[in-house]
């Protein structure tokens, strides 16, 4: 027989007792003894309508099981979790205690609890729900392409959402955040369709997606005069005290008489060999510095006279 024809011939036969094998061996060697470290999600059951929890609420349970593998696996794809009831709770301070009865181990498994890694102790205030609404905030980062610029507006539809949770939560939030959009490099303006950032469990946003749009416009640079000022104070000077700044801004910045000129910033403690240090300048929101012309100045101590003593008249010479 050649070579061909033994690995060719019959081969849907030898595929399906390559695969029963394969089982034999998997079934075989799950049933080992194994360890395991699980995670139980953690979920509050039964809360009135009416209700929500605030406070630090741990998001699993921790344990470290043995038993046999086939067990242990089935257990750590079906993620079961630990329900922790609250259908008699009222207002008030909840304190509640978490052992290794409260894992949802199947019973007939032999799952064995060899560590239980807590958290041993859930403690959380229950509170009225009440409702608000919110304006959205989005946060744009990133610089768009060459000659444009982003004017620091967006729009979002709708405008506000709904949140509900914990009359103390919700009482202490001024808008609710969707996260970040990236206006890096782009050419045109962005619209983008943002879901609502994280918020803890007891509280719901509606609607939780919205969409954004991020308008952009031609940057215009301008050449202006930054005043120069040594962090030290009045003991030292800079010289010179002025420098030259070409700063891109939104044109509408301009347009409307928006844009502030930065003040510059020397230290003294920082000077290089020469006398010479660095001028920083912090520009305004949604503005950019492209050029700074000296970007070093001389930083010089101002000189420090001695106080005159007063003068006495002397009297004639007898």
């Amino acid at each position: 027989m050649s070579l061909r024809g033994f690995v060719f011939d019959n081969l849907g036969l030898k595929l399906v007792a390559l695969l029963l094998a394969l089982i034999v061996y998997l079934n075989v060697y799950t049933e080992r003894e194994a360890r395991l470290t699980l995670a139980f999600p953690l979920e509050l059951t039964g809360l009135a309508d009416s209700l929500a929890v605030s406070g630090d609420i741990p998001d699993a349970v921790h344990a470290d099981l043995a038993g046999s593998g086939k067990h242990l696996l089935r257990l750590r794809f079906m993620g079961p979790k630990v329900q922790l009831s609250l259908k008699d709770a009222a207002r008030g301070r909840v304190v509640r205690s978490l052992g290794p009865e409260d894992l949802p181990l199947p019973q007939q498994a032999g799952i064995r609890v060899e560590r239980f890694g807590g958290p041993f102790q859930v403690e959380f205030e229950v509170e009225p729900r009440i409702e608000r609404r919110l304006p959205v905030t989005v946060t744009v980062r990133g610089h768009p392409g060459r000659g444009l610029a982003w004017s620091g507006t967006y729009t979002s539809l709708p405008e506000s959402v709904t949140v509900s949770g914990p009359r103390s939560g919700v009482m202490r939030m001024q808008s609710v955040d969707f996260g970040a959009v990236k206006v890096e490099g782009r050419r045109d303006t962005l619209a983008a369709e943002q879901e609502v950032a994280p918020l803890p469990r007891s509280y719901r946003v509606s609607p939780d997606h919205v969409r954004v749009r991020v308008p952009l416009e031609p940057a215009e640079t301008r050449q202006l005069s930054a005043l120069v000022r040594v962090r030290e104070g009045a003991a030292f000077r800079a010289e010179p005290d002025t420098v030259s700044i070409e700063l891109s801004a939104p044109r509408s910045f301009w347009e409307r008489g928006d844009v502030r000129t930065p003040v510059g910033h020397v230290a003294a403690a920082d000077t290089a060999p020469g006398g010479l240090a660095r001028v920083s300048l912090d520009p305004q929101k949604d503005t950019e510095i492209v050029r700074v012309v000296p970007e070093s100045v001389l930083v010089r101590r101002e000189p420090v006279f001695p106080a005159h003593a007063p003068h006495k008249t002397q009297g004639p010479v007898r």
